[in-house]
């Protein structure tokens, strides 16, 4: 699916308003529901040779950024996920002193932040394999978005931002509040969809996940 096709609905409802400020509205309202309900996920693997990467910018799909981590992997081994605003030092040790495996990880401006473990000098250096599962949101003008989006529903969001531009002949405030509850539920619907493993209403939840 594109953008393009949810923007008719958009400016269906919205008549006056410019087709570029619709682009725009689309594409914050596809961000915000991707950011908020990380529903678009994705799996990264990354192979690489001792030393491990202390910073790296995960290797996503073109149109798209990630916006959250779960979990992280390194050879198979998960790694373990540092809580809260604690900036990983950078290591002091030298590099033939360190190990492939990492004893955490952290989800910064967009780069994963690993803090590796160390060993004995006289290991030898071993090639292993990263892996980690990403939430996704849109990047750049003409992003593929996947094909199980309701239009309807980033359509609300996008007629919810047009509704509240102040000044704008199209301006609507009750429209406004009308388009951004129905937005903020299909959100909220989701999220609980995530939360509850695909399953609204089940018992069964999701493990705790981290980032973003």
């Amino acid at each position: 699916m594109e953008v393009r096709e949810i923007m008719p609905i958009v400016s269906a409802q919205a008549g006056l308003c410019p087709v570029p400020m619709v682009d725009i509205k689309t594409h914050e309202a596809l961000d915000e529901y991707f950011r908020k309900t990380h529903a678009w996920r994705h799996t990264v693997r990354i192979p690489f040779a001792q030393p491990l990467p202390e910073s790296m910018e995960l290797p996503v799909p073109h149109g798209t950024r990630a916006c959250a981590v779960f979990d992280v992997w390194v050879n198979g081994q998960e790694a373990e996920h540092i809580n809260g605003d604690v900036s990983i030092p950078p290591s002091t040790m030298p590099l033939p002193w360190r190990c492939h495996l990492t004893q955490g990880w952290q989800f910064v401006n967009g780069r994963l932040e690993t803090q590796p473990r160390f060993w004995p000098p006289f290991r030898p250096f071993l090639h292993g394999f990263f892996e980690a599962q990403v939430a996704l949101t849109i990047k750049g003008r003409f992003p593929e978005i996947p094909d199980w989006i309701d239009p309807n529903e980033i359509a609300a969001g996008a007629l919810g931002k047009i509704f509240a531009l102040a000044g704008q002949p199209y301006a609507n405030g009750d429209l406004a509040l009308y388009f951004t509850d129905k937005f903020n539920e299909a959100i909220a619907e989701k999220r609980v969809e995530m939360l509850h493993a695909g399953r609204p209403g089940s018992l069964r939840m999701r493990a705790p996940e981290f980032g973003g």
